[in-house]
């Protein structure tokens, strides 16, 4: 089951508008050549980086960053979501090897 990423939280225009101006060289190194790397329970890449657009522009402490301290916390974000991600998807398809097991005690 995939988390719930999107919170009823106020967004920040600012870092919104600078996502935008950095959009496509954005989408070209998180999402180039995505379609090679696989998914994690039916989340590919492509929907990483729109978790992270969505996170990093809700996030109140990219509001008071400038552009290039922004990308350095939109990429630390992006690989803090894709980590999630992968251990998600290993925690769906993999439960006994995550989720520690009771002790039989007999």
């Amino acid at each position: 089951m995939a988390r719930n990423t999107y919170k009823p939280k106020t967004y920040y225009p600012g870092v919104a508008k600078a996502i935008a101006r950095e959009y496509i060289a954005l989408h070209r190194k998180y999402c180039y050549g995505c379609a090679r790397i696989g998914s994690y329970c039916g989340r590919s890449m492509e929907d990483v980086f729109a978790d992270t657009v969505f996170y990093v522009i809700h996030d109140e402490v990219a509001k008071s960053l400038p552009t290039d301290q922004l990308l350095q916390h939109f990429d630390y974000r992006y690989n803090m979501l894709l980590y999630r991600a992968r251990m998600d998807a290993r925690r769906e398809s993999h439960p006994d090897s995550i989720e520690p097991k009771a002790i039989d005690d007999g």
